[in-house]
């Protein structure tokens, strides 16, 4: 019995327990309650009619059910008639709406709400939480790094909670992205992956979070795609795509879904193209036989909307574009090729021209000229006619009267735009930029700006307004708005970050994508531009990412990561502790690491970074074999560069590493200078002493010898071998793969000339010429000695004929024989193949020379041998340039 009573008090025990624990994972995470009843009542927010795609019946149907059902409300007495009420009316609506759209509409109102309280937590356990909180199944293969801390009290969808971790994950590179019953989360370090990306159509970006990657594709209605793709191009964010399906007429993108809804509305836009509606494009070369090529493509350029490419040598021009554009081309060339004369020969011309409607202002324009080629350029706003004289003189006299019957779009009108909380001389030069062809000013009260210009740029001016102006007085009071430029690319990726990182700013971007609007406090603005410092200065490889310091001090640990991590780029932001690091993908994740190794326990949060300077004379990794046994608990991390050591430690640690470092400075040694050769292989001392300045410092001696063949160094056993490694790379640069030696027979005087000509063709190849002066030794590629054999052909015994250098001796009587060799060396260069000996002690003069110089010679010598006048003795001085250019001393 005892043993019976036992067994049911543990299994009395064991249900309290089971039911226990039931009670508190239901506190911590609330069972999904049952759906709610749809409220068809929405159905009147433009929005949702506008999500749900309603049609313009439906829309109509939808008013009168609203009408009805608020009538047939307020006629009941009770709760019951009441419910009756909205139990029929409910009937309609769901008998209004298609299958597609109940279930839309029951999807934006039934989902699981959600709450967020994270405090460090990893992300593979937040991703994990949010994938089954949403009935999904979570996909990761490489988790973000670091943690993630947000608490908020507001209730969140599931769409909304996954668009708000991916409003954060898209500064680390990351995203997460639904796909059927999966919750992929994916590294975008190589972009978006194909094929991972969910295809939706347009109707569904409702459903999808601000910041969640889809691919739509949007009908492009008879509207050109290349055209399409132009304008969309720019609206794309960091990692969109966009590729025209020309034979299908759709668009397709991939970009968040914020993105895509502008891009739906700007492709909504743009107005469709009769040219796109005559069929696909089509490819036509095209004979020019009269014509200047050149000309006529520019021609084309100007008024076809296509590819264009001139094939001048061929006489051909070959024209990519629907039939409709082919149609102008064949004109225009057939014009051209034909000789017409002076008055029937069409000219192109440019007229100022913005219209709403290009099609039909185009129409209008081919009654006035029905020979003339006409096209309207959207970018500049002009209309570009390809006509004769007279029809262009049609055509301008016409103009004026046709831009102004144009519709609202293409006329201007003045709007005057009251301002009740921004500033409006802060708002006027933004206006003046976002709308550059319209005219704002302010209004007389000051309280305002008026707008001159058309009505899309009316429509642009007051979406802009209404957006800044739009929240309330006291919360404006004590903010004001600046502009910040940004890449286009840029853009969407700034507003995602600063959306998270300062959410109480409000952040628009202007239409071009190139700027950001921001409404905010002082300090909110110096926090702005300090992030978009740092996402600027990203190349395209590297991503940028904010890690927090929690318990260090800000500006220490990053002069650690600057010596651990040299290529990564760190910005302090000392007001929220926290750095902004852009780098690699490993760097980020040694930058990780390292913060996570300085982050200490409770316990030990005196330590502190610190940084000491070495001794002179002490090097790093002395003073840390030093200290490792002394403070064993103490992190160093030596600088070289910088001459310190960088120490992670308590105070009385940071004590002791003064004292040792004291103790260690007269125990330096300087290091032993040594002297070193280095011979000079096909350089000069010259270039080499330019190369090797930057290594040169006081501790450094670098001579030449006489001859510039060798290099004579005294330095100390680092610095040889930092120079003995520059030298080497310049003797293997000057030897070169593939080079070879060959002898030529050229002649004396002429291997001078050679040597000279070729070394300033080839400073790189190696030439020498032997004591004779008629061989040339060369060392160089085979290209190089193709040039070398073709420049030796021609000197070849030239001026040798009839020019035999013959010996000569001349006795002086006055003048010194060294002085007159002297003299007469620095008259004849080594070109002229003179040799001249003198000697002081038999007042001679030994000159080989041909037959004609050792006439001017004699007559010189004839000169300088004269008695020297008694009243004015002569002598004569040489002096030496040195470095001096003996032309500049002459003058």
């Amino acid at each position: 019995m005892k043993t019976m009573s036992f067994a049911r008090g543990v299994i009395f025990l064991l249900c309290l327990c089971s039911t226990q624990s039931a009670r508190l994972w239901a506190q911590t995470a609330p069972a999904a309650a049952a759906a709610p009843a749809v409220d068809f009542a929405r159905l009147a927010d433009p929005g949702i009619a506008a999500a749900l795609g309603l049609s313009v019946e439906q829309a109509g149907q939808m008013r009168q059910l609203l009408e009805q059902r608020q009538a047939a409300l307020t006629a009941a007495t009770d709760e019951a008639g009441r419910a009756a009420a909205v139990q029929q009316s409910d009937a309609a609506f769901r008998s209004l709406l298609t299958e597609d759209q109940q279930r839309l509409f029951v999807a934006l109102f039934s989902e699981k709400q959600l709450r967020f309280n994270f405090r460090a937590q990893k992300w593979p356990e937040v991703l994990d939480w949010v994938a089954r909180e949403a009935d999904l199944s979570l996909v990761m293969e490489t988790p973000p790094p670091g943690v993630f801390s947000y608490s908020d009290s507001k209730d969140y969808s599931t769409t909304a909670a996954i668009d708000l971790l991916n409003g954060w994950l898209l500064t680390k590179g990351f995203t997460l992205v639904r796909r059927e019953r999966m919750l992929m989360c994916l590294d975008l370090k190589s972009g978006l992956p194909e094929g991972a990306i969910p295809r939706i159509s347009p109707t569904e970006l409702a459903t999808r979070g601000r910041f969640e990657f889809v691919t739509v594709l949007f009908p492009l209605e008879n509207r050109l795609p290349e055209t399409v793709v132009t304008e969309v191009q720019p609206l794309l964010g960091t990692y969109g795509k966009v590729k025209a399906l020309p034979q299908t007429s759709q668009l397709m993108v991939s970009d968040t879904v914020a993105n895509l809804r502008l891009i739906e509305t700007v492709v909504g836009r743009i107005p469709a193209s009769a040219a796109a509606a005559s069929g696909p494009p089509e490819l036509i070369v095209y004979p020019v036989t009269h014509a200047n090529p050149e000309q006529a493509a520019t021609v084309l350029k100007q008024i076809v909307s296509g590819t264009v490419v001139v094939d001048a040598k061929a006489r051909q021009i070959s024209v990519n574009a629907v039939p409709f554009e082919q149609a102008k081309a064949r004109t225009i060339l057939q014009q051209l090729e034909t000789n017409q004369g002076p008055d029937m020969q069409p000219v192109l011309k440019l007229y100022p021209a913005a219209v709403a409607d290009p099609d039909q202002f185009l129409a209008t324009v081919k009654l006035i000229a029905p020979d003339g080629q006409f096209r309207i350029d959207s970018g500049s706003g002009r209309l570009v006619v390809w006509a004769t004289a007279a029809d262009q003189q049609k055509v301008s006299d016409s103009l004026q009267q046709l831009l102004a019957e144009q519709p609202q779009g293409g006329l201007r009108s003045v709007v005057n735009y009251p301002l009740q909380h921004v500033e409006p001389t802060a708002i006027l030069t933004i206006l003046a930029s976002l709308t550059p062809t319209a005219r704002v000013s302010l209004n007389s009260a000051g309280r305002g700006v008026v707008v001159f210009g058309t009505a899309n740029e009316q429509q642009s001016v007051r979406d802009l307004i209404e957006q800044l102006d739009s929240q309330a007085g006291n919360v404006l009071a004590n903010r004001t708005l600046q502009v910040y430029p940004v890449p286009a690319l840029q853009s969407t990726q700034a507003v995602s970050l600063l959306a998270t990182t300062v959410p109480r700013a409000q952040v628009v971007a202007d239409p071009t994508g190139e700027r950001l609007l921001v409404m905010a406090a002082a300090a909110e603005h110096e926090q702005v531009s300090l992030l978009l410092q740092a996402l600027q200065a990203q190349p395209a490889e590297k991503q940028f990412r904010i890690h927090p310091v929690e318990g260090l001090d800000v500006t220490s640990t990053a002069q650690l990561l600057a010596v651990q991590v040299p290529k990564a780029t760190v910005t302090v932001d000392a007001v929220n502790r926290r750095l902004l690091v852009t780098a690699i993908e490993s760097e980020q994740q040694r930058v990780q690491s390292l913060l996570q190794e300085l982050q200490l326990p409770e316990g030990e949060r005196e330590r502190k970074l610190q940084s000491h300077q070495l001794p002179q004379g002490l090097t790093a990794a002395v003073a840390v074999a030093t200290l490792t046994p002394l403070a064993p608990r103490a992190t160093l991390t030596p600088d070289e560069a910088g001459r310190r050591l960088l120490v992670n430690a308590a105070p009385r640690d940071h004590q002791l590493v003064d004292e040792v470092l004291q103790q260690l400075a007269p125990q330096a040694v300087a290091p032993a200078v040594q002297l070193q050769v280095y011979p000079l292989k096909g350089s000069t001392p010259a270039a080499v002493l330019q190369v090797l300045q930057p290594l040169v410092d006081a501790t450094v001696q670098v001579t030449a010898d006489a001859g510039g063949r060798q290099l004579f160094v005294r330095a100390t056993a680092e610095k040889q071998a930092e120079i003995a490694k520059m030298l080497q790379q310049i003797t293997e640069g000057l030897a070169g793969p593939g080079r070879e030696t060959r002898t030529y027979f050229v002649g004396a005087p002429n291997a001078d000339e050679a040597q000279e000509a070729l070394l300033a063709m080839y400073p790189d190849a190696r030439l020498f010429i032997d004591a004779d002066r008629k061989l040339l030794i060369a060392t160089a590629t085979p290209e190089q000695h193709v040039t070398i054999q073709k420049i030796t052909d021609e000197l070849k015994g030239k001026g040798l004929e009839g020019a035999v250098a013959v010996p000569q001796i001349y006795e002086l009587k006055h003048a010194g024989a060294v002085d007159v060799q002297t003299l007469l060396q620095s008259l004849y260069t080594r070109f002229d193949g003179i040799r001249i000996t003198g000697n002081d002690r038999t007042g001679r003069l030994v000159v080989v020379a041909k037959e004609d110089q050792h006439v001017e010679i004699r007559g010189l010598i004839e000169q300088l041998d004269q008695a020297p006048a008694a009243a004015e003795p002569r002598e004569l001085a040489v002096f030496r340039l040195g470095m001096m250019d003996g032309l500049a001393a002459q003058q």
